[in-house]
């Protein structure tokens, strides 16, 4: 029930990064996927560790973590749009009816993504109790910190590189590629 909690936190830090990413902005995505989230629950865990609170010391480093990447995620929102436009800026039906059209294929292909990976916590759940799939959900964040740091350079890398296999300039592309694996393999280390 605790863990319930860190689904607004998640939630708002998907909306805030997705609108940060409309105006193909990369750095707010990078900062909080790569660095807040994963350094906020790695240091709290620990922390709670060592004051002795093992048990419910990783619910709330899980719910620090992610309330932080998401009080991050606001902050880059405001920056980028400013809250007065995004509370009270004018929503056209047929704005969002178009959108919605031009996003349906990605939302299906995020949807079978996200099921397919999830099937892991489904076989755990089916064999275990709720508890041991909460603590298993959990461990998982912190065993997919070197994905997220991966995963945060591919939305950054993939314009670049179409530009230049269109443009035929291969020696861009694998200048670009190289750079791009020298500062991820840094992160991840």
């Amino acid at each position: 029930i605790i863990l319930s909690w860190a689904i607004p936190f998640i939630s708002l830090t998907d909306i805030f990064l997705s609108a940060t990413l409309s105006r193909r902005i990369m750095r707010y995505e990078i900062a909080v996927r790569s660095f807040v989230e994963p350094i906020a629950l790695t240091v709290f865990s620990l922390g709670f560790y060592l004051l002795g609170m093992k048990g419910p010391g990783l619910v709330i480093a899980f719910l620090t973590g992610f309330g932080i990447a998401a009080a991050v995620s606001a902050y880059a929102c405001n920056r980028m749009f400013g809250w007065r436009d995004v509370l009270i800026g004018p929503v056209q039906l047929s704005t969002l009816l178009v959108m919605a059209k031009k996003s349906l294929s990605t939302c299906l292909h995020d949807l079978a993504r996200v099921l397919v990976t999830r099937l892991d916590t489904f076989a755990v759940g089916y064999f275990f109790s709720t508890t041991t799939v909460g603590l298993y959900g959990m461990a998982q964040q912190f065993l997919t910190i070197v994905e997220k740091v991966a995963a945060s350079f591919y939305p950054m890398l993939m314009p670049v590189v179409s530009a230049a296999v269109k443009q035929g300039d291969r020696s861009r592309l694998l200048h670009q590629l190289r750079a791009a694996g020298v500062r991820l393999v840094l992160l991840q280390l």
